[in-house]
Order: C-alpha cells, then sequence, then structure tokens
C-alpha cells in the first residue's frame, strides 16, 4: 500500500486525481498517527521537511508508523549551523535542515542514520534549468501571468539558486532505518 499526505488540500486533489491507486491524505505530518494506518516500511520526504514548524516531533511520529527496520529517506535543503538566509528567502524557505540538529534528533526519535549525500551541486543544476525555463519562456509566462509575477519568481528562485551556490543553503539526502524498539522490563 502507498500512502501519501499533504498539508494542502488542493495538492491532494490535484495528486488523487493523478495517482488513483495512492491513498492521500490531507493532514499535518504530526497528525499522521491519527490516521490508523498500518505500519509503514518506508518513508519518504521529498522537499517538505523544511516546511514543518516542528521537526523533531515529525521525526518522532514518523517513527511512531514505522515499524522497526523500516526505512526513512529525507531529500531537501540544509543549513549550515549557525548559517542565514537573505531576507528575500527566510520567509519563504522555512526552516532547512541543520545536519548536526538532525543527526541528534534521529537518535532521540529512534531512527539510526545511515548515510548523508550532499546534493547541493544538483539542486544549483536544476536551478540553473529552471531559470533558463523561465528566459526561453518569457513571453508566454508573461502573458499568463503579468510582469510582476515574473520578475518576482525570477528574482527569488535567482536568489535560491545563488544561496545554494555560495554555501548559505545546501541540499542533501539522508537515509536511516527505524531502530528496534525497546521492550520495556516486566
Amino acid at each position: 500500500m502507498v500512502v501519501a499526505i499533504d498539508i494542502d488540500g488542493d495538492s491532494i486533489d490535484h495528486a488523487q486525481r493523478t495517482y488513483p491507486q495512492v491513498q492521500f491524505y490531507a493532514c499535518n505530518v504530526v497528525d499522521l498517527g491519527q490516521l490508523s494506518l498500518p505500519s509503514f516500511d518506508l518513508a519518504c520526504l521529498f522537499s517538505s521537511f523544511y516546511e514543518f514548524p516542528d521537526q523533531q516531533a515529525a521525526l518522532r511520529v514518523i517513527r511512531g508508523v514505522c515499524r522497526s527496520g523500516a526505512h526513512l529517506s529525507i531529500f531537501d535543503y540544509t543549513q549550515p549551523e549557525g548559517g542565514y538566509l537573505s531576507a528575500a528567502l527566510s520567509t519563504e524557505i522555512g526552516n532547512p535542515i541543520v545536519m548536526e540538529t538532525l543527526i541528534d534528533w534521529m537518535k532521540t526519535e529512534e531512527w539510526e542514520v545511515i548515510s548523508v549525500a550532499d546534493v547541493t551541486d544538483r539542486f544549483v543544476r536544476w536551478y540553473d534549468a529552471l531559470l533558463y525555463g523561465f528566459e526561453k519562456n518569457q513571453q508566454a509566462i508573461l502573458t499568463k501571468f503579468g510582469r510582476d509575477w515574473y520578475n518576482y519568481v525570477v528574482s527569488w528562485y535567482g536568489e535560491l539558486r545563488n544561496a545554494l551556490a555560495t554555501g548559505h543553503l545546501g541540499g542533501s539526502v539522508i537515509h536511516a532505518t527505524a531502530a528496534a524498539r525497546q521492550i520495556p522490563d516486566g
């Protein structure tokens, strides 16, 4: 069984039409345990963890719905410990992963980190391609959405690309497994 969640109901509606074989739920990740679903073997978080207001609670809840030995993959933005983001990005990019903090939380929430891969260079290339696409399709975008929207997205994604290229942001793929639960004595 494949289950997917998103806090945005419109995204869920679109996904249900596109992937009818998947069970979709519109809910906050910290409410996942209330869905009465069977234990999972795999949890994938794709560019979502940075949006969670309480990231440690999210790890705890996800661990609670996963069986021991289950896999967790997080593909997301990272930020150096003590790093900063420009004002243009800070309100939109949420809470990028601070790796040192994430690793501590994972231990506390019964996850064992298996690997961390830095994929920042790929993020930069993806945003280069996106910005090129904006430029290439500028007239069509302007016609449909207007100059203000076009200028905003080119500026914002350009700022995001530059933050990645200069090391103020990064991109990583983190793999972990759910640790065996300790059974209380007696």
